[in-house]
């Protein structure tokens, strides 16, 4: 996706910013903008995601938007670790086919950790 390479450097360039600019759009806006920030810092690799994607990730888990719980839960998936273990084991997933979805990333996870 083009917007990896786009996003890679601003975080370089100018970190502070770009994951306060993160964390305030994936709160606020539309859920289909929303649920597309997260598929994209969800394809950031494991090392650049941490600590701070992981907050952003953990909280979309809350969001009353399916689209979003689910591209925040796909990006647990992706960066796999036991950090994604850990907040997938705690998020209650209320959609039946999700929840499913993830208890099945989290056997997973549990082999792999």
């Amino acid at each position: 996706h083009p917007g990896e390479a786009v996003l890679r450097r601003a975080l370089t360039d100018y970190p502070s910013e770009v994951r306060a600019w993160l964390a305030e759009r994936t709160t606020s806006g539309a859920a289909a903008g929303r649920a597309s920030l997260l598929r994209l810092v969800g394809r950031l690799p494991r090392l650049h995601a941490a600590p701070w994607a992981y907050a952003i990730v953990s909280s979309a888990l809350k969001d009353g938007d399916l689209e979003v719980r689910d591209a925040a839960i796909k990006a647990l998936e992706l960066w796999r670790g036991p950090s994604a273990l850990r907040a997938l084991e705690q998020h209650r997933e209320p959609e039946p086919w999700l929840a499913d979805h993830v208890r099945r990333v989290v056997e997973e996870l549990k082999h792999e950790v």
